[in-house]
């Protein structure tokens, strides 16, 4: 298990990493072009194989184990791709129909070495997982419950529920008209991700009430799934 503060670090330098790489820093805008969307593919695809490469190492597997690990690689990172920009599309339920994709490839790819496939699907902090099709398992993760613990719990945040639906995770209103984030606070924002859950300030919103800022949150959703689960895991 590694630190939280070594794991926001490497999260967020891959994050700007991949958004640098893909030639848009805004995964939620609307208008995408071919290839920009061609290139988001490849991208991940790559980063897929790579990851699952290093499961199939790190369980023994060595060389023998290559084949398999491409096949797993590649198919989780075209789903993990597909998952984002569903995730980033403007419609009601984006969100979780995108980390439910996504999460299934990363779960191809954490099963890269293994004789069994787990399939994990996350709903908020509780990840349900099923082994080989058959056994049913659940786990929570205690630092993204505890991170929504908080936000329950302070005055200057409410739950969302219809977001949070549709989000599939945690989403919270701030009653501020922007806030400031990053590490030392510099940061003045209007919507932010951590820990798998979402916050939300008076300005991320249209006038008549719609989310302007929630499907850009969406797909940091994902990338923190990503992250957690085959990093921090």
């Amino acid at each position: 298990m590694i630190s939280r503060r070594v794991y926001r670090s490497m999260r967020d330098s891959l994050c700007t990493a991949m958004a640098l790489w893909t030639g848009y820093a805004t995964p939620g805008q609307c208008q995408v072009s071919a290839g920009a969307r061609a290139q988001d593919f490849g991208i991940n695809a790559a980063i897929g194989v790579v990851t699952a490469a290093a499961w199939s190492v790190a369980r023994g597997r060595g060389l023998d184990g290559l084949e398999s690990a491409l096949g797993y690689g590649l198919a989780g990172g075209l789903a993990m791709s597909a998952a984002r920009q569903v995730a980033a599309s403007p419609f009601n339920g984006s969100g979780f129909v995108g980390r439910e994709i996504s999460a299934a490839g990363i779960s191809l790819i954490t099963s890269s070495g293994s004789d069994h496939v787990t399939l994990s699907f996350p709903v908020g902090p509780v990840r349900i997982q099923l082994k080989d099709g058959r056994l049913f398992d659940w786990r929570v993760n205690a630092v993204d419950a505890g991170d929504a613990i908080v936000n329950l719990v302070r005055k200057e945040t409410r739950l969302d529920p219809g977001l949070s639906l549709s989000s599939g995770t945690f989403v919270f209103r701030d009653t501020r008209d922007s806030f400031t984030t990053g590490d030392n606070g510099s940061t003045e924002a209007i919507g932010e991700e951590e820990l798998g859950n979402i916050k939300l300030a008076k300005d991320a919103f249209y006038a008549r009430g719609e989310p302007r800022a929630l499907y850009h949150e969406n797909v940091h959703v994902l990338q923190e799934d990503y992250f957690s689960e085959t990093l921090a895991n």
